[in-house]
């Protein structure tokens, strides 16, 4: 919880910042090790998500079950390289992140609010139970706004 804590009071201090790109990076970075090196405890589903993983590692046939062509390749991907799981809920974590920043970056005059934001509203805690779900809406996310921006 410690960390969870530091990590807040590290956020609410890079707002204070209006125009430097160096508290994103700085932010990105924390966010990204709490969130990809977080232990597998953490989290509702990540057991459910660790267990359905190591059937996969052994039958990697069995892989098709999923709906969602992108996690499976994401499956697909770290269980051919003979990664273990800590390795899919990193790429998972950064997927997420990475595509929230780009959004961020493009979109709001105050990043920094956003992603504190995105921390406070407990989006970023959530994020750790559906990992699926939130790939899927970062993806979703950036969509819409070069939807709206008519960028085909």
């Amino acid at each position: 919880m410690l960390v969870y804590i530091i990590l807040l009071i590290l956020l609410c201090l890079l707002c204070a910042f209006k125009e430097k790109r160096w508290p994103l990076i700085i932010s990105f970075i924390s966010l990204l090790v709490v969130a990809g090196f977080r232990d597998q405890s953490v989290g509702t589903d990540t057991k459910n998500y660790e267990s359905l993983f190591n059937s996969y590692e052994t039958e990697i046939d069995m892989m098709y079950h999923a709906k969602e062509p992108l996690y499976l390749l994401l499956h697909y991907f770290v269980a051919y390289n003979g990664w273990g799981y800590s390795t899919l809920m990193f790429f998972s974590s950064a997927i997420v992140i990475i595509l929230l920043y780009v959004y961020t970056i493009k979109v709001s005059p105050r990043p920094n609010y956003t992603i504190l934001c995105f921390f406070l509203l407990y989006y970023y805690f959530y994020s750790f139970n559906t990992i699926r779900q939130y790939q899927a809406m970062m993806f979703v996310l950036l969509a819409w706004n070069y939807q709206m921006r008519k960028n085909y």
